[in-house]
């Protein structure tokens, strides 16, 4: 079903509508449709429907799959490495995410053709409409998205604004909550915060003294620093550089936003330093960071590997 999705994407995005410039400014032709009121066509309704029930049973799946997994790596009698169900309850735990995460986009878009067959036939609901007034309102759009390896198509569903959400299920409900994060505040205040969050002004608000010594660190941007979107330079750039950087340091973390780019660079650094990399995939994170300790700890040069995500 999946397949069927690429073309009809492809023709909607084709038959869009011109997006008008807004007052003032002027931008390239972003590949994006926004639909009217968060409302999509009833051809892309009915699709959602049929995949938001094939998901629906994948979800399930993978989850009595993950959950099979939790308890054989908690069988002291598993005859099967702990290691290996350590990698595998990783990487199915991130398929679990994939699922549902597709399982709620699919049913955010086949809710709106439930609604509207339900308002066709005048049938009274108690909840009304996902979209309706007494609910917050749903954006849905559809981005073409273009690299220089692959040309692939987004769809997006958002609420505008979690804010009633918050109200009615959290601070309505709850005897007390604290919020912590570094990015609160915004211009020394808590007005965006509040209008997102739906919080008011009877709440205590503080910004608290950093508990971390900034000037102890550095940013540098090095002048060979390559676009990340040219695969090929960026690589090569990195190839020619790594090793230099990594040879100041006893212990170093490189992340990398591409499995495949993580890969191809540390097949291609010499023997002697891939020794000292520890790479995401090969073993569990749990060792990776316990012999990563224990090589800083007895004064070996140590280097992780890993993935931005």
């Amino acid at each position: 079903m999946l397949d069927m999705a690429w073309p009809l994407c492809q023709q909607l995005l084709a038959n869009r509508p011109p997006e008008r410039k807004p007052p003032g400014g002027n931008f390239a032709d972003s590949g994006r449709l926004r639909f009217a009121h968060g409302r999509p066509p009833e051809s892309l309704t009915s699709l959602a429907q049929d995949l938001a029930d094939g998901f629906g049973s994948l979800s399930q799946d993978l989850a009595r799959l993950y959950a099979e997994i939790q308890q054989a790596i908690e069988d002291t009698d598993q005859p099967v490495l702990r290691a290996e169900l350590e990698v595998w309850f990783s990487v199915v735990g991130s398929w679990v995410y994939r699922m549902q995460g597709n399982l709620s986009l699919w049913r955010s878009y086949a809710e709106v053709a439930q609604a509207e067959v339900a308002q066709q036939a005048e049938v009274a609901q108690a909840d009304p409409g996902p979209d309706s007034a007494d609910k917050l309102p749903v954006a849905r759009w559809l981005t073409l998205v273009k690299t220089e390896e692959v040309t692939d198509f987004e769809l997006c569903s958002s609420p505008i604004l979690a804010a009633d959400t918050l109200r009615e299920h959290l601070w309505e409900t709850c005897f007390g909550a604290v919020i912590t994060s570094a990015t609160l505040a915004a211009l020394g205040n808590f007005d965006r915060f509040k209008m997102r969050t739906g919080t008011g002004d009877q709440q205590t608000y503080a910004i608290m003294p950093a508990a971390f010594d900034f000037g102890r660190a550095l940013l540098q941007v090095p002048a060979f620093a390559v676009e990340a979107n040219q695969t090929q330079e960026h690589t090569a750039a990195l190839l020619a550089h790594l090793p230099e950087l990594l040879a100041r340091e006893k212990a170093s973390l490189v992340l990398f936003a591409s499995r495949r780019q993580m890969e191809d660079i540390f097949y291609q650094l010499p023997h002697p330093l891939r020794k000292k990399i520890a790479m995401q995939g090969e073993i569990s994170k749990q060792r990776m960071i316990a012999g990563h300790k224990q090589n800083i700890d007895q004064g070996r040069t140590s280097i992780l590997f890993g993935l931005a995500s």
